[in-house]
Order: structure tokens, then sequence, then C-alpha cells
């Protein structure tokens, strides 16, 4: 019979799997796109700026482009998830 006061032996921690690499991988790959969209728009924003007048208020469209992509990705991503992926 073994004593219940005894120490459990530890357990060895689970080996991270193709998919968890997967995964992380492409939560990298996004999180870099998306600063690389910031990174253009901010690069661009001079001339986009000139184009419209030189408005003291430059920095709302940089704002309006990340405000643009954080309100229709969900909308995009549950499109997604109804109409599933699409083999070509």
């Amino acid at each position: 019979m073994e004593d219940p006061s005894a120490p459990m032996p530890p357990r060895a921690a689970p080996a991270h799997t193709f998919r968890f690499w997967g995964i992380f991988i492409a939560l990298c790959l996004l999180s870099f796109i998306s600063a690389l969209d910031v990174a253009i728009i901010t690069t661009a924003l001079p001339s986009i700026t000139a184009d419209i007048g030189g408005s003291k208020l430059y920095v709302w469209i940089a704002n309006s482009f990340v405000l643009a992509s954080s309100v229709f990705q969900p909308l995009f991503g549950q499109l997604a998830n109804l109409f599933g992926r699409r083999k070509p």
C-alpha cells in the first residue's frame, strides 16, 4: 500500500506539438503584418497629408486606418467561420 503523505513524482512537461508551433508562428506573423501596416501608413503619411490639404489633424489618418482594420477584422473572421475555407 502506498503512503498517502509521500510526495508525488514530478510530471514531465509535455513537449510542444507541431500544432502549437504552427499556431505560434501564425500569431507572430500576424503581429508582424499588423505592425508593418501601421509602418507603411506612417511612411506614406506626409504624401497623404499633402494630398488632402495639409491639415493639422493628420494623425487621424493613421488612426482611421487602424480603427477601420480593427472594426472589420471580427466581421471577416465570422464570415470565414460561416463560409469556411475554400480550396482553389
